[in-house]
């Protein structure tokens, strides 16, 4: 209808500001994955992927695309991952002894392969530093699922 207000005016600045945010997100991983810096999580991300097929020339999607894409990737991620998160939590609280064992798990990754801060890291989630972690959340998504199958 072409009228714009001053808050349409406040949304239209803070979508710009996003995509810039996005787009230098995008950039830096793209640097990283040239220089060979990701770790194995990202590696096997779906943007490392998508980087990859651009690349190599078969996909037609400009530097500009692959930023709204990936927007609309973390968008669409942002409700599922809370909502498995939560259906885990509540798992986790029913269920004792599943809590304990992935404390214990946690514990002693956080003790082996972290700084020796007591921080948590990427590699403490690989799934060979914490299967137990990995088997969980894969149980949860099997019982709870994001999106209904049947």
């Amino acid at each position: 209808l072409g009228i714009k207000t001053e808050k349409y005016g406040i949304l239209v600045d803070h979508l710009k500001r996003v995509y810039q945010i996005g787009d230098s997100k995008v950039h830096q991983f793209t640097e990283r994955k040239n220089h060979g810096e990701l770790n194995d999580l990202e590696e096997k991300s779906w943007l490392a992927h998508a980087i990859e097929r651009q690349a190599a020339g078969g996909t037609g999607i400009t530097d500009e695309e692959m930023v709204a894409i990936s927007g609309i990737i973390l968008s669409a991620s942002v409700d599922t991952t809370s909502s498995l998160l939560s259906w885990n939590l509540l798992h986790i609280a029913l269920n004792q002894d599943v809590q304990e064992r992935v404390h214990e798990e946690l514990s002693t990754a956080i003790a082996s392969t972290g700084s020796g801060d007591g921080r948590l890291s990427a590699d403490i989630f690989n799934k060979k530093t914490t299967p137990y972690l990995h088997a969980v959340l894969r149980e949860t998504f099997r019982l709870t699922p994001a999106a209904p199958l049947a």
